[in-house]
This record gives structure tokens, sequence and C-alpha cells, in this order.
């Protein structure tokens, strides 16, 4: 699993925050639905967290100087150490364990003078030089990116670059550290559990196979991510006529409940079938779906199917998705918070990891959408993937060069429609994935596509599509007869939308915004820029008269 977060070895491995206060049985009912939940009770399982008297956690809560000294002095099996190197830590309860850190190098005294103020927070470029201390590293070879590097501490920076360079920490999703920013419970705990293995003080805890389905809906996008430990995630479900293959497909694997439903945005070839997922008997907790509102029938019913049936949520990016499993994390990495955009633009990308495997889910991201991922240094990191669903179903629109760079993905998948009217997965992708050395699958050559993982190796269920690419015609084949075409200034609401990229939605805008004088008009539509127009064009259906 690649560390990702704001910190991470630092609070090394056991947010033992069962110093003296805390008590020894904690259900920690606060916990409950936290984002956080799973790590916080994987420490509970080994015993390096209990909880308060009260019987809770507090993740919210910020971490003290004093409480991470402890967790690094339990975490390195250090002793009790006498001195009073610091005037204010005299009969404090951490005395010991911060003078022993000071005795291993751990924490430099020099940084805070005379006094530690043991019980204020520690702040987060703090964490970053005890963990740096701890590695006993000195690779500094570039520059922090964040926008708020300038207000790190002078003695602080080389330790935060070299954190940095060490995926040790990254930042919040507007691209700043906030180096004198505090950290809450609940993070020490994540990063405690990456630390255990980070600091190769314990090795990776095996608890089954991870198994992601790439459901074959035609053209549209279904994954069911199925945890170890017998939860389910569905991403999308195709359109409304792939609902019953989708409630089918649920039944054969015996799943009655989805803990989580995630529908990347409201275009009928992802939400679709969503609709039969929630009329049938099969129950869903809760729903994530785009801001974006997408105004057609199909969006419209299922937006109000999901809220009757589950929680519906819009995340941001960096939001967790609480899979209720150990080792699994789930990360949204786009949009962010407050983002503006249309359709494509709104739409949910997830990450999802086990241990050292990691797939990347990107909807319909477009390059616009990749482009802003790979500038946020917080969400870079969480980019390199072993798999990756390819975006808005191989077309040229989405997976740049730059983005594949950023991925470096082993093996895509793209879902598409056999035939289809788009011309997906259109050459320019294939070419791309081919020259990047990307395995490539296709739903429309494969139907379903199993990928099974034990989060260390993971392996398809069917051999890689080989792409050929395409030379000049025999001068002996007859030539395909033109498609028939559509004059966009008569054509019906259905005729529009045989056009690609023109759907129920747009269509209505075509008919409304009539006459036009030639296809660049139709720039004016929603969500059609230069490369949709260019596609509309190429396709040859659309004309003027």
């Amino acid at each position: 699993m690649k560390p990702k977060r704001i910190i991470s070895l630092l609070v090394c491995l056991l947010l033992v925050l069962s110093l003296s206060q805390l008590s020894a049985a904690a259900s920690l009912p606060d916990v409950s639905g936290h984002w956080a939940e799973g790590k916080i009770h994987q420490l509970v399982e080994l015993e390096a967290i209990t909880g308060y008297p009260d019987g809770t956690f507090k993740p919210e809560d910020t971490i003290t100087r004093a409480e991470f000294s402890s967790v690094m002095w339990g975490a390195l099996g250090l002793d009790e150490t006498g001195g009073e190197t610091f005037t204010d830590i005299e009969d404090h309860w951490g005395q010991g364990r911060i003078e022993a850190l000071i005795t291993e190098g751990v924490i430099d005294a020099e940084v805070y003078n005379e006094e530690y103020m043991p019980d204020e927070p520690i702040t987060r470029q703090e964490i970053a030089m005890m963990a740096i201390r701890v590695l006993d590293t000195n690779d500094v070879e570039e520059d922090i990116p964040f926008e708020d590097a300038d207000q790190v501490g002078a003695e602080f920076y080389d330790y935060v670059v070299q954190a940095f360079n060490n995926e040790i920490i990254t930042g919040y999703p507007d691209n700043t550290f906030s180096p004198e920013g505090t950290v809450s419970r609940a993070e020490a705990a994540v990063m405690a559990v990456r630390s255990l293995r980070i600091a190769g003080i314990t090795e990776e805890v095996e608890i089954g196979d991870m198994v992601v389905h790439f459901i074959d809906v035609g053209q549209g996008d279904c994954i069911l991510v199925e945890t170890p430990c017998e939860t389910y995630v569905l991403v999308d479900a195709g359109t409304r006529a792939a609902g019953d293959v989708v409630v089918s497909y649920l039944k054969d694997l015996g799943v009655d409940e989805l803990k989580k439903v995630v529908a990347t945005h409201e275009h009928a070839d992802h939400v679709g079938g969503l609709i039969s997922v929630y009329e049938s008997p099969i129950e869903v907790i809760t729903t994530y779906g785009s801001s974006y509102e997408h105004d057609t029938q199909t969006a419209e019913e299922f937006r109000a199917l999901a809220k009757q049936h589950s929680t519906f949520k819009t995340p941001s990016a960096l939001d967790a998705l609480n899979l209720g499993c150990d080792h699994i994390e789930a990360t949204f990495l786009h949009p962010y918070a407050r983002a503006v955009g249309d359709l494509h633009y709104m739409n949910l990308v997830l990450n999802v990891e086990y241990n050292d495997f990691s797939v990347l889910l990107t909807g319909d991201a477009e390059i616009e959408t990749e482009d802003s991922m790979r500038g946020n240094a917080p969400i870079y990191t969480y980019l390199p993937s072993q798999v990756l669903k390819v975006g808005h179903h191989g077309s040229r629109t989405s997976t740049s060069s730059d983005f594949l760079d950023a991925v470096n993905p082993e093996a895509a998948v793209i879902m598409v429609g056999e035939d289809n009217r788009y011309g997906h997965p259109h050459e320019e992708t294939l070419v791309s994935l081919t020259e990047a050395g990307v395995e490539i699958y296709r739903t429309d050559e494969h139907g379903n596509i199993i990928v099974t993982t034990d989060g260390n190796t993971y392996n398809f269920d069917v051999a890689p599509y080989r792409y050929d690419p395409v030379v000049d015609p025999d001068p002996d084949t007859e030539p395909e007869p033109a498609p028939e075409r559509i004059n966009i200034n008569t054509a019906s609401l259905e005729e529009l939308q045989e056009i690609v990229h023109i759907g129920e939605s747009r269509a209505q805008e075509i008919i409304e915004f009539r006459p036009f004088n030639s296809l660049d008009e139709l720039d004016r539509i929603s969500g059609i820029g230069p490369a949709r127009l260019q596609d509309i064009k190429d396709e040859g259906i659309a004309h003027v008269e």
C-alpha cells in the first residue's frame, strides 16, 4: 500500500493513547461509521489503543506532544530514562518517555530551547521532523510543492522535504500543508496502521482476497468491489436496460447488501441500471453521488430512489469511503470541495487500495479532470495504481499521456459496448496505452472481467487484448456504406440522440437553440467543447441544412 496522507510514520505504530488515563476495555461507540473506523479497530485488535474511561475514543480530538511522544516511545520499545532537559516536564507523566526520545535522537531538544510544552498540540512539521529522525534518512532532493511552503519553519524545512519525498506526508486538497496545523487522533490511527509496515516493524497481515468485477453492461460502466470482509461496493451500473443484468450478477454472487454504491455521475450509461438495483431486494446502505444534478428523467429517478432507499452523500476529494474492512482504503480523488464544472468534470474518481495493490476508478473523467488531479500534490500521491479503469470508455477526451505517466498502470480496463456508435475506444487511446506498455482488457472483447488480488499480487481471469494498429485497407475491399446523416435543424429528439455526445438533455437544448448555421455553433450547447465538437464532425452523421 502506498503511504499517502498528511502524516505517516510519525504516529507510528500504536496510537498508544492508552496513556495512564485510558481504560482497558472500550467499545468505542463514537468511531462507528467514522471514516477511520477500520483502522482504529485494527489498532484495538492489536491492543495498541483502548479508549477513555467512558468507553469513547474522541477521534477528532487533537494529539499533544506528550501523547505523541508516548506513541513514539512505545513504538520504539524504549525504557523511560531520567533527566531534566526541559524545564516544564519535571514531574510530568511523560517525562521519562520524552527524555528517552531525546537520548535516541528522535526529539531535537535544540528546536524547543528550554520548554517542550508537553500538553500543547503537536504540529504537522514537528511530526515530519520526528518521523524522519526515526527513519534516519537524509535524502533532500527537491523542494516541496505546497503553496504554503514558505510558512514551514527553517529548522523543519529539510525534514518536511524529506517526509514529502518519502511519501510520509502529502497535504490538503487546496495544495497546502499547514505546517503549524494539528493532528487528530483519527489521522494518527490511520497513519499508525500504515507506519507499522513502512517502518518494517511488522509484516502485512493477509486477510483474504479482494475481487474487482468489471461487469459487462455494454456501453456503460459497472464495477463491483468485493472485499475480503465480504462487504460489497458497486460503482455505477450501466444503462437502465442493463439493470436486470446487474441485479442477476449480484444475486448469483449471493449479494444481499451493498455497503456502498458510488454513482460517478448522472449520465444514463452509469446510473440507469442503479434504478433496478434500488428496486430489487438488495439493500443499499449508503449512496455517494456527484453534486452535479443532471436534468434527465433517468437522473431524476435515480436520485429519488437513491435517497429513498439509502443515505445519500456527495463526497469531495480526499474523503474516505469506509468499506468496513481492515487493510482496505478507498479515497475519493475528485472533485474538490466547492468545485464547479460540467457533468464530466464533477465526475467522482475513486482510488481503492488493498495493501500494495491499487485500482483507480475514473468514471468518465476527462483530461481536464486528469490535469486537475495531477496538479495537486496530495491527490497526485494517490494516482499510481496497478490497474486503471480507463476514463470515458476509451475516448480520446481522456487518458492523456501525462496522466498515464502519473498513474503508471500495469493494466487498463476499458468498459465499452461492442460496435458502439461513438467509435470507442478511440485509436489514440489504444496507441497511448500500447506505447506505455500497459496490458489492455476490454469488456466488448472479453465480457465480464475479474481481477483478484491478495493485496500483493493480482491476476486477471482473461488474457489481455492484443491491439494491432490500423493498417491500410485492402484496395479490393468494398467500403462500408456511409451512415445516414442527421440534420440538426429538423431532427427529432430521438434522432438527435443518435449523434455522438448528444444525450436527451443536449438534444433538448439543440431543439431550443435552433436554427444553426453550422456545426461549429454546437459549442453553445452545455458540455460541448472543442474535443467533443471535433468528435461530432469526425463521426460524419450530423450536418446543417
